[in-house]
């Protein structure tokens, strides 16, 4: 403890704590008057009291700062504790031993706010005081309420010449709440009068409060800075001075000293009055207290302050005037306002925090049905006849955007109100009113008919897409047969004619599949279902096989075929290889098509983008024209060019959008008779080499693979099996997705060839099985196995189902032998050897059409149990479905009457003519088992 040094203290510490406490001029009550007016006393006597003892100089001290009602206390170079006075200890919730010797730390205080203090005394002990205001947390007060305070420190010295830190706090918090309601009254004005705010704060910010000291015959002992400032004087200029001295009129004089006689007989003065300035003679409004207190020698002295009330008293005027204003001015901002709103085609409305209407549109009204505003102003929704559960919804919605959520939503309900189902978007969110309270500001948006028409169009697109993904299937299917059956044929010792027939047919099949192939990849870009790759490859061979297609018709034909490479660009760049083949083939087979005699030249170059592409030919030309409308759709520079040249006027179409969706554009430049030049660039980055670099060779070379095709169609499985005999390979098929499973379940294999659409269970379900290991108890011995998915529908969508089931690689029908091959060599390094297979196919093989007659015939039990099933279950989408298998494949089991009759049994289920289908049904399936026990010639 250091309670032995604070009995050196005399008033010469005390006198500097009162010079600076009062100078912070705050409202202080009546009492402090008779504790200052005790100590300025002192001051007088101050070349007697150092010669008092310590101890009864210290006791004095005490007792007349237990006498201030603000917080004082007296701190020694090491920031302990010397001196406290009552109001201090009631501030730190702590007796005086406690504090004594102390660095007086409350335990609300944090590290770094008790480091500023001990900053702040050393700054005060080195000459530089402290004067600032602060806010404490709701932790330093007793009440659990935010302190605001002004602290003022000073330095001093004790008789022994020992520096001091006196220290004084003033609680201010009550005038910081009039100040926070006085600027929020002030900031309603400043929407109407910009000015009023300005003034306020001016008069907020500047807020005198002199405080001062007198002796019994009213002269004055001690003066703030704020007292000086008030009577335009300094403090030299003050001291010892009466108000008989100071003050021009007499009479005013005379009632002051009045006033501190009546104080110094015990009295008080508290009050507020209208005066005029002591030197400017303007009229000020005040409050004024003194009290009576003594001085060290126990003389009687006057403590007074005054606080000067004259922005206040001024701005309640310009208040009362304001607010006559600005109610006049939100009268007339609510009457427009409300007509504005009526002007809004759609539902606008107002509603206060607790969901009620306090404004709404026309169209408001007429969306709830109300005639009036009154049906629905001041109501909430619970008063609307709303539903309890919808009101309550609405209720607390509101309730969450009050706080600040904002809601934009779509809904789909039975309109409250009219009980119509509704589409709307409703746009919710809260703002503050010229009260400052919260409202909610709401809009009602009707997208019924947008959405009728969106599901319209979906449906129509969806029918579309089924429509298309069918017509590929049903025109792919026999296609790819007609197709693959041709190429078998061509692969068989023929005479020249029958060769050449053959080779007719095959071409003009492929030309078919071709346009298919346009017209499909055409609506997939109008659908917007066209999905660019992002892959790395090599340029320069994807160009070569682009192109070599075309290398023997044109040297047939005395063409040359140029190929022209920058030899800047890249090996490898990464881009949609595919798209960019496409895009090639089209143009470099359009040069082909229109070029009698000469060249046609494919030139790469850098780009910008990424490639520039050009292919140059010397054919017929385009017609001036007709160049602008070379790339839209079914378009020809001239319709005769389509009876002689053959083709949709798709091709160049589906380039364009193939480009722009590559990030680039394609242009033309033609000049009839000589020839035309198709340039495009796209946008390509350099690429990395692929990891697998096996050539074509080595790939041959690999081992042969036992293989599980699952394939509904006799004719593709017939195609399918003799592709991969020729290949090398062991096969095995299925009719349907079950049947696969069930080799799956019995043998290993190292390879699954899955169809898409076949009976029973279709690929994308066959291919989730394998993936999941069990299907109805049977349990898949490599659930691992390779999956390549066979489809004549390669759309995306198609696409993205097989993979999301587990579809490893993909192949397009009609299957081409040299894209089979690489893909089986390609994965046939990537599959371990499987322990067992099933049997091989026998070396020799009847004839073609006996082969798919007899798989037909096989098919024919399980086909007429499906039948079966379906007719029992009124399955007439199966039984579409199988009656349509029929008609495609019965004909090979050379009864044309049976392929009539399977569609006409095809059209009764889809026209739902169940009593048709039970009559005509079993005449059908007779015939079909009787097939079963005729034998062929």
């Amino acid at each position: 403890m250091h309670r032995p040094r604070t009995v050196l203290l005399t008033t010469c510490c005390v006198a500097p704590l009162l010079a600076s406490g009062l100078a912070v001029l705050l409202p202080l009550p009546p009492l402090i008057a008779l504790p200052l007016g005790a100590l300025a006393g002192s001051l007088l006597l101050w070349p007697a009291l150092r010669a008092l003892q310590a101890q009864a100089a210290h006791s004095f001290c005490e007792r007349v700062l237990d006498e201030i009602p603000y917080p004082v206390a007296i701190k020694d170079a090491d920031s302990r504790l010397l001196l406290v006075n009552r109001a201090m200890l009631d501030y730190k919730n702590l007796s005086r031993d406690a504090l004594i010797g102390s660095l007086g730390r409350c335990p609300a205080e944090s590290e770094d706010f008790h480091r500023q203090r001990l900053a702040e005394d050393q700054q005060v002990l080195a000459g530089r005081p402290v004067r600032k205001e602060e806010r404490l947390p709701p932790s330093f007060s007793h009440n659990g309420r935010e302190i605001s305070q002004i602290v003022v420190k000073r330095r001093t010295q004790s008789l022994q010449g020992q520096p001091l830190v006196v220290c004084s706090l003033f609680d201010i918090s009550e005038q910081r709440l009039s100040q926070r309601r006085a600027e929020e009254a002030l900031a309603r004005e400043v929407l109407t009068r910009e000015h009023i705010a300005d003034f306020t704060q001016r008069l907020i910010d500047v807020i005198p409060q002199p405080v001062y000291i007198k002796d019994a015959h009213s002269r004055y002992l001690l003066v703030n800075a704020a007292f000086c400032r008030y009577r335009m004087l300094s403090a030299g200029e003050l001291i010892g001075k009466s108000p008989f001295d100071l003050a021009k009129d007499p009479a005013h004089a005379a009632m002051v000293v009045a006033e501190d006689a009546t104080v110094l007989a015990g009295g008080s003065v508290s009050k507020e009055e209208e005066s005029r300035h002591p030197v400017t003679g303007e009229s000020i409004f005040r409050w004024l207290g003194k009290e009576r207190c003594q001085d060290a020698d126990g003389r009687p002295i006057i403590v007074g302050v005054n606080f000067d009330l004259t922005p206040w008293r001024l701005a309640e005027r310009e208040n009362q005037q304001a607010l006559a204003r600005e109610k006049t001015l939100r009268e007339r901002v609510q009457a427009f306002m409300q007509r504005l709103i009526d002007v809004i085609p759609q539902p606008v409305y107002v509603k206060n925090a607790a969901s009620c209407y306090i404004m709404a549109n026309k169209a408001m009204l007429e969306d709830m049905c109300k005639s009036s505003p009154a049906e629905l102003l001041d109501k909430t929704p619970s008063e609307l006849g709303w539903s309890a559960d919808y009101a309550a919804h609405i209720v607390a919605e509101d309730q969450r955007i009050a706080l600040g959520e904002i809601v934009y939503k779509e809904e789909h309900i039975t309109h409250p109100s009219s009980g119509k189902a509704v589409h709307r978007i409703i746009s919710k969110r809260s703002c503050l009113d010229a009260e400052g309270r919260a409202v909610i500001v709401g809009a009602n948006f009707d997208i019924t008919p947008l959405r009728e028409a969106e599901r319209s169009a979906a449906r129509a697109s969806e029918a579309k897409s089924l429509f298309l993904a069918t017509m590929s299937h049903e025109i792919r299917t026999p296609l790819n047969g007609v197709i693959g059956m041709l190429r078998l044929a061509l692969k068989r010792p023929l005479d020249k004619a029958t060769r050449e027939q053959l080779g007719v047919s095959l071409r003009s099949a492929e030309s078919l599949l071709t346009i298919i192939n346009d017209i499909l990849d055409f609506s997939k870009i109008e659908a917007g279902h066209l999905q660019l790759e992002e892959i790395d490859f090599e340029l320069r061979q994807t160009i070569a096989d682009a192109l070599q297609s075309f290398r023997l018709s044109a040297q047939e034909r005395s063409i040359a075929l140029v190929v022209d490479i920058d030899e800047r660009l890249p090996r490898y760049v990464r881009g949609d290889p595919t798209r960019l083949r496409q895009v090639l083939i089209n143009l470099t087979g359009n040069s082909l098509k229109f070029t009698r005699r000469g060249s046609i030249t494919v030139r790469l170059r850098e780009h910008p983008a990424g490639l520039q592409v050009e292919v140059e030919d010397t054919g017929i030309g385009i017609a001036a024209e007709a160049l602008p409308r070379i790339f839209q759709r079914f378009q020809q520079a001239d319709s005769s060019t389509t009876r002689v040249f053959g083709g949709t006027g798709l091709g160049l179409a589906i380039c364009k959008q193939l480009v722009e969706a590559m990030g680039g554009e394609i242009t033309v430049r033609s000049t009839e008779g000589v020839g035309s030049v198709f340039s495009f660039s796209i946008a390509l980055k350099a690429g990395t080499a692929p990891t697998e670099s096996a050539d074509a060779s080595e790939q041959q070379a690999l081992r042969s693979l036992s293989i599980l095709c699952a394939e509904d169609s006799p004719t593709n499985q017939i195609i399918i099996e003799a592709l991969l005999d020729a290949l090398g390979h062991r096969v095995s098929m299925a009719s349907d997705g079950l049947e696969a499973l069930e080799q799956l379940a019995a043998h290993d294999f190292d390879l699954v060839l899955m169809d898409g659409r076949m009976p029973k269970l279709d690929g994308h379900a066959t291919t989730r099985a394998i993936r999941a290991g069990e299907y109805a108890g049977l349990r898949i011995r490599n659930p691992q196995i390779k999956l390549v998915a066979l489809t004549a529908n390669v759309s995306e969508i198609d696409m993205t189902e097989f993979r999301a089931a587990g579809a490893d690689e993909f192949l397009a029908k009609p299957i081409d032998e040299q894209q089979l091959a690489r893909l089986l060599a390609r994965l046939s390094r990537q599959i371990p050897p499987a322990p067992t297979a099933p049997a091989a196919s026998p070396a020799a093989k009847p004839a073609l059409n006996e082969r798919i007659r007899a798989k037909v015939i096989a098919s024919l039990p399980a086909r007429i149990a499906e039948v079966e099933q379906a007719l029992a279950a009124a399955d007439l989408e199966t039984l579409t479905r199988l009656f349509h298998g029929f008609k495609g494949n019965i004909g090979f089991a050379g009864d044309p009457a049976l392929t009539a009759q399977a569609a006409t049994l095809e059209a009764q289920a889809a026209s739902a003519q169940g009593e048709a289908l039970a009559r005509d049904w079993p005449a059908f399936r007779a015939a079909l088992q009787a097939l079963q026990t005729v034998r062929p010639d």
